[in-house]
């Protein structure tokens, strides 16, 4: 089988690290490195932050984004069950 890892090279904040990543991934590691960079750069131009305070914002914004992103998914498959029990319930009754 054929090793489809491979090192990337990723710059956050102004600073390179290279992490070992699976090929299929690289994709979602250059779309957050691109998301991560753009909100380092939004919160530097307007608080004027430290390196250390920008990390901070923007981990706490992640950190924001993915509990609403788990909500709103929490809602919809709750919505989803709903809508298949009654369907389950209608077909039962034909």
């Amino acid at each position: 089988m054929i090793n489809d890892k491979f090192k990337i090279t990723l710059t956050i904040g102004g600073i390179e690290f290279k992490p070992v990543i699976d090929r299929k991934d690289e994709e979602i590691y250059r779309k957050a490195e691109k998301e991560i960079n753009t909100l380092f750069d939004r919160y530097y131009k307007k608080y004027k932050f430290n390196n250390e305070q920008l990390l901070r914002a923007v981990a706490l914004q992640f950190a924001i984004n993915k509990i609403q992103s788990k909500k709103i998914l929490e809602e919809f498959s709750k919505e989803i069950e709903d809508i298949n029990l009654d369907l389950e319930e209608f077909l039962d009754e034909q």
